[in-house]
């Protein structure tokens, strides 16, 4: 009976052993890193420039909404990938089926790019 369940208990144990070193390990370079900061370790760094800027400073409305306009899209392409794999199982009523799902994204891309939710003066604002 152990015997089914020998390779649980050793994954198990070496996970919590391999996750209790690295944790103390990780605290232990935290507070010899902490020692030695200097000017260069600790100063702001974005995208590769400098801040030129405080960090905290307010952004438009209109970042966020482009962001949440391609995580929306972003999702909705991944909604294609199902159909990629049920399509053999019926191929007429699933053409029509992502051929509606397409039609109603085209739509709303269509929507967002007429009124100018893509463009760069919107963002600008």
């Amino acid at each position: 009976m152990l015997n089914d369940y020998i390779f649980i208990l050793l994954i198990i144990s070496i996970s919590l052993v391999l996750s209790f070193v690295l944790f103390s390990l990780s605290l232990y370079i935290g507070s010899v890193q902490h020692l030695n900061l200097v000017f260069d370790k600790i100063m702001a760094f974005e995208c590769g420039f400098l801040a030129f800027k405080d960090s905290r400073a307010k952004f438009s409305i209109s970042y966020y909404l482009l962001g949440i306009l391609f995580l929306i899209f972003d999702l909705e392409i991944i909604f294609l990938l199902p159909w990629a794999v049920v399509i053999f199982e019926n191929p007429f009523k699933f053409y029509w089926l992502i051929l509606a799902f397409i039609l109603i994204l085209t739509l709303g891309f269509c929507y967002e790019w007429i009124f100018g939710a893509l463009s760069l003066s919107f963002i600008g604002k």
